[in-house]
Order: C-alpha cells, then structure tokens, then sequence
C-alpha cells in the first residue's frame, strides 16, 4: 500500500491520495485509479444539473453522471489519457467514446499538473467535495466540544479508577523515606472534598440558563427582527393582540435550546449563502430556518464558510 500527497498548485487544493492494489480488476495496473478518504456525502442541486445539462442525449447524460461519480468517488481529477477515461466509464464504441470526449470539452478544463501531468479538472465538483470536507470536520468538532460541555471529567484527577495519582490500588505511593507525599496526602482531601456531595463549581460545568419568558420573546423578535434586515422581508414576530407568531415561536424554541447568539448566527449564514436574486433565497423563512430538524444541519454549518449560490452552473 503506498500512500502520498499531492497538492495541486493551480488551485491549492490538497488531495489526499491512497494507491489501493485491487485483485482481481478489470485491466492493468495503469487503469487502477486512487482513491481517497471517503467523504460522508455532497451536495448536489438538481435546479443547476438540469439547467446545465437539459441539452445533452441520454447518451452524454450518462457519461457526464459517470464521470463526476468517478471524481466525487476518489476526490481528484480525471487523468489526462484519453483512454484511461474511456475505460473508466466503460466506453468502447466510437459512438460512446465521442459522447465523453464532447463531455469533457463541455463540462471539464484541462490542466498541467507537474507531478501527473495533464489532468481534466471540474470545478464545480472541487468545490462542493471542498464544502463537504469542512462541513464535516465542523460537525465532528462540534459534537466533541458538546460531548466535553456536556459530560466534563467525571472521575478524579482524571484517572479512569477514580483511584488518587492514578495508583491502581487506590493507596497513595510513598517516598523514599517511607512517609506519604504531602502533595498526594492534598490530592487525597481534594478527592474526599470532590466526593463528599459538595461539588466544586469549577470542575463541574454549568448549564446555560434560558432565558424567562419575557426576554426570550425579546429575543425572539430581535432574531425576526434581523432576518427581516438582511434578508429584505417583513416577517411579524407578534400578531394583531400581542402574542407571538408560528415563526417567533419557533425561534424562541431555538433560542431556548441553542441561545440567541447561535440561532443570529443561523440567520446571517443563510442570509450571506442564499442572497437576494438566489433560487434558495424564497427558503429565507422562519419554518424554514427554526425547524428543529434543519436548524441541527444549519448550526452545524456555522463553522464553514458559506458557499453563495450566485456561483450557480454545474461546471
């Protein structure tokens, strides 16, 4: 198994590449295409594809779908051998292999890497595996830093036993002299301190308190308040008597759950992400964005930076 890096210099992605040996393929050892860290998924917006692609025959479609499966799959270019592209999309008639060859044209910009030498890059497809690598990283690191908020270090001194120092048995170790260490004997009355019901607040983290009923709906409305700002709309946070809307009573539920400062961040993401004059930007809506199932995958976004749409074509 041989592993490397190769960083592509015109684009300054880094793709990570992993030689597999496979048994058993179809073809020689050339036609054995890498293969990367797989990524746990992409996006793919259908109004762009059908756009783009609304002209093809059904032959071309199918060459231009099995061609970015091949990119998405091992998350780097094409090679630049003709051939070596035919065989991946098992072309052999001339009829097929024209349609790849006009797809590559069409849909794909050729480039010199120094290192594999020519090479059919898709741009679009760079970015959305791009998008996909943070949007993952971001959800991994948030759900350790909830995990760390939510659970802390729940033993002694960090030691798996709850054991003082980590000793296995539980006893503290000596010195040389054959007395106890004063700073083990301190550990000691530290843990029966931590232990005795009155738990030290510094140890254990606080949980955040929403807020009253009163200032959530204050908060609600500043979050409404916002969407309408940037977004351009005139959403009603209360009605006619007073009481607060479907779509403020949504936010107060994220604002309870998340806090004010998380859900504000939602907003203006979305609200840079999907512009005025987007296809997404009629999705700018309260049961959109405070839906409790969506709102998970939105936060989660937060720590990525946001891909405007504007940048619409799948080329």
């Amino acid at each position: 198994m041989l592993r490397h890096n190769n960083r592509f210099a015109s684009c300054g992605r880094s793709w990570a590449v992993q030689v597999v040996a496979q048994s058993g393929s179809r073809g020689g050892a050339q036609d054995r295409e890498p293969s990367m860290k797989k990524t746990p998924y992409v996006r793919f917006f259908w109004s762009d594809w059908i756009a783009d692609t609304s002209y093809l025959d059904l032959m071309q479609l199918g060459a231009y779908m099995r061609l970015l499966e091949h990119v998405y799959q091992h998350g780097r270019p094409l090679p630049g051998d003709l051939g070596r592209v035919y065989r991946i999309c098992h072309a052999t008639s001339p009829t097929e292999q024209g349609a790849i060859s006009y797809i590559l044209k069409e849909y794909f910009k050729e480039f010199e890497d120094p290192e594999h030498g020519k090479v059919f890059r898709h741009l679009r497809a760079e970015r959305e595996l791009e998008w996909a690598e943070k949007a993952h990283e971001a959800k991994v690191s948030g759900g350790k830093k909830g995990a760390e908020i939510r659970w802390g270090d729940r033993s002694p001194n960090g030691s798996p036993n709850g054991s003082p120092n980590g000793s296995p048995n539980g006893t503290p170790d000596n010195t040389p002299d054959g007395t106890p260490d004063s700073n083990q004997n301190q550990n000691q009355n530290q843990e029966e301190t931590t232990l005795s019901g009155k738990p030290d607040d510094a140890q254990i983290p606080k949980p955040r308190v929403a807020p009253k009923n009163g200032a959530l709906l204050a908060e609600a409305c500043e979050v409404i308040d916002r969407l309408n700002a940037l977004g351009g709309f005139s959403y009603e946070a209360k009605d006619r008597d007073g009481k607060p809307t479907a779509g403020c009573r949504m936010a107060q539920d994220r604002i309870r759950g998340h806090g004010k400062e998380s859900v504000l961040a939602v907003v203006e993401r979305k609200c840079l992400e999907w512009p005025t004059g987007s296809d997404w930007h009629k999705y700018l809506r309260p049961s959109t964005l405070f839906n409790a199932t969506k709102f998970a995958d939105y936060l989660g976004q937060v720590a990525v930076a946001p891909q405007r749409t504007e940048k619409a074509g799948w080329k």
